[in-house]
C-alpha cells in the first residue's frame, strides 16, 4: 500500500494500517531511540510510545513530510524528554 493510502486508513483508525506502519518503521525508530538513549529497554519503551502517540495524533498529520519523517520527529522529542527525566533522576 502506498503512503497516501496508508495515511487515509490510519485516519479511519484501521488496525491493519497501524500494524503496517509499525512493521514498516519499527527498526528505524528503535535504532534511533537506542542511539539516543543507549539502553535497549528504554529504546523499546520509547519506540512503542512513538507509535502510540502517532496513532492518537494521526488526524494532525498534515502530510507536509513523509510519515517516516514525522515518526522520527516524534521519537526524537520523546527521547529528549526521557533524557531530561533520567537526568533529573541522576541516571542520564
Amino acid at each position: 500500500m502506498d503512503e497516501k493510502q496508508l495515511i487515509r486508513r490510519l485516519k479511519r483508525r484501521e488496525e491493519r494500517a497501524f500494524t503496517a506502519l509499525v512493521v514498516q518503521h519499527q527498526g528505524q525508530i528503535y535504532n534511533l531511540c537506542f542511539r539516543m538513549l543507549g539502553n535497549a529497554a528504554e529504546a523499546e519503551d520509547i519506540a512503542q510510545d512513538t507509535f502510540v502517540k502517532a496513532f492518537k495524533a494521526i488526524d494532525r498529520f498534515r502530510g507536509d513530510s513523509q510519515i517516516g519523517t514525522w515518526l522520527y520527529r516524534i521519537a526524537i522529542n520523546l527521547c529528549k524528554n526521557r533524557l531530561k527525566y533520567l537526568g533529573r533522576r541522576g541516571r542520564g
